[in-house]
């Protein structure tokens, strides 16, 4: 039987409340949200004992529909959460890295980790801050005592939490003297093989192996004391590897006898067969007397034999050489040489002036390039045919010799151990 003195809130609503203006007043956010309905409280206990597969599994009294926090409290609880700060530093001239800071935090020790982060000596560090709305050109602020880093906090602390402002606010900390950039020293091989383990012994190598025959940047040469006339070409990648090997006790320190590891096959040259730099000057000239006739064929035979006399023609040598002494391979033949330019010169017929070439026993590409265009037209080439001649020859013989060194240095990285 129910009590009678019983007031059920339910079913006392005001009569404002009855007629839906309370509902009204709550969405127009005139009014507190009004209790729910028994008819809503009996939908969701429904629904409540639906998602959990029976009824009476949970004893417990939910909150199924909550109260929405109002905004007062909302910024109560924001003002209450927001107690620390962020810093930005820099770690190099191209990052920064974010830190929160509780704002309760002993000064010295913010100040030391912000040091001990920027990799500065704290006693001759010297920093400042700013705020991130603050230009990159704007003057910073000191940051040396405590009392400069409460004044810090309380600025920032102050703007982040201004209810209308909407914008993330940083701390920035700068270095207000920083060491001057040093322009960074180009690496060459003397400073790259000092800075070695074994800078010792390869200025030990390198004065055993100096060669008075082939002087030149970063050559040396090794001769073997069984055959004096052959030298070795070495660079400073053999060096190197030898002044290692002799760090580390496994090669001879007097440099008579190479380590193992380097393979000396590819390498060997006949010292008899490297010219001097100054052999041009040792070499007698060739003179060769012409007379005031046409050339005909006696004339050619004259100018061949050298028995006339007259205003005569020095054959001087060519400016343009290339040292072929360190290949074992034959010289390019000029008759395979002319036909490979008579495909680009086919109207001068360079290989009819072959016969003539080879009765002086101008039989090899090099020997054109010890010559000069006169001595050719001596010889009864045209002046039209023997410049075009003089200088296929030398493009020719580039290209062969590029070819050449450069199966020799894939046949030399090959050989060496790195």
């Amino acid at each position: 039987m129910s009590n009678p003195n019983y007031q059920n809130p339910y079913y006392h609503y005001p009569q404002a409340l009855q007629n839906g203006a309370g509902v009204a007043g709550f969405l127009l956010g005139v009014a507190p949200m009004p209790p729910p309905r028994p008819q809503d409280i009996a939908v969701a206990v429904a629904n409540h004992m639906l998602d959990n597969q029976a009824a009476g599994l949970d004893d417990e009294d939910e909150n199924i529909d909550p109260l929405p926090r109002t905004p007062q409290a909302t910024q109560g609880m924001e003002a209450i959460g927001r107690r620390g700060i962020v810093v930005r530093f820099p770690v190099n001239d191209k990052v920064t890295r974010d830190i929160e800071f509780q704002v309760d935090i002993p000064r010295c020790d913010f100040r030391d980790r912000i040091i001990a982060s920027m990799n500065l000596d704290p006693a001759t560090a010297q920093l400042g801050w700013k705020t991130s709305d603050e230009g990159k050109r704007a003057a910073s602020h000191q940051l040396d005592t405590d009392s400069d880093i409460d004044n810090a906090f309380k600025t920032i602390l102050s703007i982040q939490n201004n209810p209308r402002r909407r914008k993330e606010i940083v701390m920035e900390v700068v270095h207000l003297n920083p060491a001057m950039p040093q322009a960074p020293k180009k690496k060459t091989d003397g400073n790259r093989s000092t800075d070695s383990a074994y800078s010792a012994e390869l200025r030990v190598v390198k004065e055993k192996l100096q060669c008075a025959h082939h002087s030149g940047p970063n050559r040396w040469c090794y001769v073997s004391p069984e055959n004096p006339t052959e030298h070795v070409a070495l660079g400073l990648e053999e060096i190197t590897l030898w002044a290692r090997k002799i760090h580390d006790n496994d090669a001879d320190a007097d440099c008579v006898r190479p380590p193992h590891c380097l393979s000396f096959d590819n390498l060997v040259q006949k010292a008899n067969r490297i010219r001097p730099v100054n052999s041009k000057s040792n070499v007698p000239p060739i003179h060769v007397h012409i007379n005031n006739a046409p050339l005909g064929e006696s004339s050619r035979h004259n100018i061949i034999s050298g028995d006339s006399t007259g205003p005569g023609m020095k054959c001087t040598h060519s400016t343009f050489s290339v040292d072929t002494s360190d290949s074992d391979e034959e010289s390019l033949p000029l008759a395979d040489v002319l036909q490979d330019l008579n495909r680009k010169y086919p109207q001068l017929d360079l290989p009819q002036y072959l016969p003539l070439l080879n009765h002086q026993k101008i039989v090899y590409a090099e020997t054109i390039l010890e010559l000069e265009k006169d001595y050719l037209v001596a010889l009864g080439i045209p002046e039209g045919a023997a410049r075009p001649l003089v200088k296929g020859v030398e493009k020719v013989i580039l290209r062969k010799e590029k070819e050449r060194k450069k199966a020799r240095l894939h046949q030399k990285e090959q050989s060496v151990e790195i």
